[in-house]
């Protein structure tokens, strides 16, 4: 799953450097409490954004139904500290989301300078363009069938967490990949 800033480029621009750290503080706190709250694991910070892992490096079969979880824990968060932005007079914060599901690759790459532990593969880089995919679809999550598909299987009895999510029927292209993929979006 990745997590992102919307307009961070802009908000960036127009704000001082000791104001952009501060957001970034604030941000990266929120989603980490509600990263862990759903027992996800924090990968990484990518500036503005940040990726998030369900199920390493041990898959548990409540993984999907956690990652969800968090969708919704982050988004109750992001909007009552909106609402305390908006209170003081600041700019909301938007935030996008992308998730997928499948196996992928853990371990150390770089060289023996910097090595650095990654998770990495096909179902990063889909979550990464679903993420991508909020903009022009005007949502704040995309997620794949994959993801719905497992949350089916592992955990039918927490199929009310998709009650916020709207099937596409149109299948979509992503960027740099061959294969379709079919989404829901929130």
């Amino acid at each position: 799953m990745f997590v992102d800033i919307v307009g961070f480029t802009r908000l960036a621009e127009r704000e001082s450097p000791a104001d952009v750290v501060d957001l970034l503080r604030n941000f990266h706190r929120r989603v980490e409490e509600a990263v862990f709250a759903n027992h996800g694991t924090l990968d990484k910070y990518l500036g503005d954004g940040v990726m998030i892992t369900f199920g390493t490096p041990e898959p548990d079969p409540q993984d999907v139904a956690n990652c969800l979880l968090f969708v919704d824990t982050l988004i109750g968060d992001m909007q009552r500290w909106n609402e305390e932005r908006e209170a003081r007079g600041l700019a909301k914060i938007p935030v996008s989301m992308g998730a997928h599901y499948g196996s992928v690759i853990l371990g150390d790459i770089g060289t023996e300078r910097r090595l650095e532990y990654a998770t990495l593969g096909d179902t990063v880089n889909v979550a990464s363009r679903l993420e991508e995919m909020t903009r022009t679809l005007s949502c704040q999550c995309v997620i794949s069938e994959a993801l719905v598909e497992a949350l089916e299987k592992d955990t039918p009895d927490q199929l009310d967490l998709m009650k916020p999510y709207t099937a596409h029927s149109d299948i979509q292209h992503l960027r740099g990949r061959q294969a379709e993929v079919k989404i829901y979006t929130r």
